[in-house]
């Protein structure tokens, strides 16, 4: 891997080619079941809810276009806009021939035969957005249709190797709790995990159910040999497990709903390949979704680098 940090949403990784194909699965995929030429007669389009995705680090937008070719009515592809975001002018995300990794991706929408279904954002999982907040909190009076619309419609959230920098990992962590959260269920809802919240200054009031989006990782493991400690090890993917373990270990101690990050291993090699790349053994796909309470956590999550 020759290629900088500062360049890594200029090009297409295995964990999004994977994440294509999952994509358009059909029996294992996000939308399987989905009867794509005949769903608007389903109770989803009866009450006039669109089938919304929203993808975390699009980069150039490969995974958004085939997730709007797979059915879905409207995709927000969303990353860093480089051009507000960047304090260095002179980064070569902001100033590359090809124009910004938003610009690219828009580009690259209006090409596809589906612009129509998909909106560019920019979003920084780093910085403070109103899609981090809990639904019912104040800033909704500022929201935006676009955020309305997620908030009303999206069940479905994808992330495809975003997984490479200790400080992007920590903040998706962060992140997740609010973002997978759900007051009113889009239809159809994708988990049937409710999340109950207590009201907690008055103990007598019926609780306020929640639901869990659901989340769809990929990731491929970068495997690097230490020096130090005589062995191979994956950096970044433990950083990120360690940070779900110590914020789930802090919310259910700290936490009133006591919310629960929860994974489950996806089998890889059960899902048609379609896209011409190398399906290494360190190609991983996951499912994500809050739970509330204390939970025993998918043994999967633990498996090892070389399993």
């Amino acid at each position: 891997m020759a290629t900088s940090l500062d360049q890594v949403g200029m090009q297409v990784w295995a964990g999004c080619l994977l994440m294509a194909d999952f994509l358009l699965d059909k029996e294992r995929g996000p939308t399987s079941g989905w009867d794509v030429e005949t769903r608007h007669q389903t109770d989803n389009h009866t009450l006039g809810r669109p089938y919304t995705l929203l993808e975390l680090g699009c980069g150039v937008g490969l995974a958004s276009i085939v997730a709007a070719w797979a059915g879905f009515d409207t995709v927000f592809a969303t990353d860093v806009d480089e051009r507000s975001d960047s304090d260095d002018k002179s980064d070569s995300l902001v100033n590359s021939a090809g124009g910004s990794i938003l610009e690219i991706c828009k580009r690259n929408v209006a090409a596809s035969n589906r612009a129509g279904q998909i909106t560019v954002l920019p979003l920084n999982i780093l910085k403070s957005s109103p899609f981090w907040v809990e639904p019912g909190c104040s800033a909704d009076a500022e929201e935006c249709p676009d955020l309305q619309q997620f908030r009303d419609h999206c069940d479905t959230i994808i992330a495809a190797d975003v997984i490479y920098l200790d400080s992007v990992s920590f903040h998706l962590v962060r992140r997740l709790y609010t973002l997978l959260m759900i007051s009113t269920p889009p239809v159809p809802i994708a988990s049937n995990l409710i999340v109950v919240r207590p009201d907690i200054n008055d103990p007598g009031y019926p609780p306020r159910p929640y639901w869990s989006r659901r989340l769809f990782l990929s990731i491929e493991m970068r495997v690097q040999f230490s020096i130090v400690s005589g062995s191979a090890a994956v950096p970044a993917w433990d950083f990120f497990r360690e940070t779900v373990r110590s914020m789930n270990l802090d919310r259910s101690e700290n936490d009133p709903l006591r919310l629960q990050l929860v994974f489950h291993r996806i089998d890889v090699d059960s899902i048609p390949q379609r896209f011409d790349y190398d399906r290494t053994p360190e190609l991983r796909l996951f499912e994500v979704y809050l739970c509330q309470g204390d939970i025993q956590q998918d043994l999967s999550f633990d498996i090892g680098i070389w399993n």
